[in-house]
């Protein structure tokens, strides 16, 4: 017989008013659990969010549970979840158990976060907190999908997280972009390393930077140029090679145009405040 948390807020006997309004939340856990397809019907879900006694008792046996609970030993979980999510008073229990997931590379929890945070958290800025602490997980998971020689995550999932994640979506195009096309100062060339095709290329580096693609490669060079103006101890020829400009003479225009002052003069304000 599958467990469910309605099924724990009920074995507690939390009295006859109380017993019924969780046995309504139950059953209409089980018809979403049967008609979920469109998430919008997760709006059955919010005259129960406002029912603060009830959102109440649901938060405090979540926290009498030995460990937070998984989809795999609870299958209301998901609902459970957004039920707290579009609850004004009770969400703040999310930020708790989403970091225990996170700590423990909970895949298939940290997704249907991910799911629920896409459909809830639009005009739901309260949900920042839960929101950063999944993206991070994902950004790790991105950055380390394999433990002990098991694979923790999928490529598929990975995409399907950045998907529903835009801020996700977005840091982890650029973090590519920046370690595939490292020093690279061309914006077709800079596709190239990418393995994208210029115009996708394009479209994509505006639609998550908001920059053109032209715009962009000037920016990163610019901080390049800036970084080893102020931390290194190369020459200005070194830097102009380093960053590629053909001259000094080019490094001189670019730093007067973009970063509005000359490099010796970048160099010797930055020593002056070290």
């Amino acid at each position: 017989m599958e467990k469910r948390i309605t099924s724990l807020l009920l074995a507690n006997n939390p009295g006859n008013e109380l017993v019924r309004r969780v046995k309504e939340l139950e059953d209409k856990i089980k018809w979403l659990q049967h008609n979920s397809r469109n998430m919008d019907n997760y709006l059955e879900l919010e005259p129960f969010s406002k029912d603060g006694e009830l959102c109440g008792y649901v938060c405090d046996t979540l926290k009498a549970l030995p460990e937070v609970p998984t989809i795999a030993t609870c299958k209301d979980y998901k609902a459970i979840v957004i039920l707290l999510g579009i609850s004004t008073t009770h969400y703040q229990i999310l930020d708790e158990l989403a970091e225990q997931h996170r700590h423990r590379d909970d895949v298939p929890e940290l997704l249907a976060y991910c799911d629920a945070l896409h459909w809830m958290r639009p005009g739901r800025q309260y949900l920042c907190n839960v929101y950063n602490t999944v993206c991070y997980a994902f950004h790790r998971l991105r950055l380390h999908p394999v433990k002990d020689s098991i694979l923790l995550i999928t490529e598929k999932e990975l995409r399907h997280a950045e998907r529903m994640l835009p801020e996700l979506g977005r840091q982890t195009f650029i973090e590519m972009v920046r370690l595939k096309a490292y020093k690279v100062y061309d914006a077709k060339k800079m596709a190239e390393a990418c393995g994208m095709e210029y115009g996708a290329f394009r479209r994509k580096l505006k639609k998550m930077t908001g920059y053109t693609a032209s715009q962009w490669v000037r920016i990163e060079r610019a901080k390049d140029v800036a970084h080893y103006l102020k931390n290194t101890n190369y020459t200005l020829t070194e830097v102009a090679f380093t960053t590629g400009f053909s001259s000094t003479s080019n490094l001189n225009d670019f730093c007067k145009d973009y970063l509005l002052d000359t490099p010796g003069e970048i160099r010797r304000k930055a020593q002056k405040t070290k």
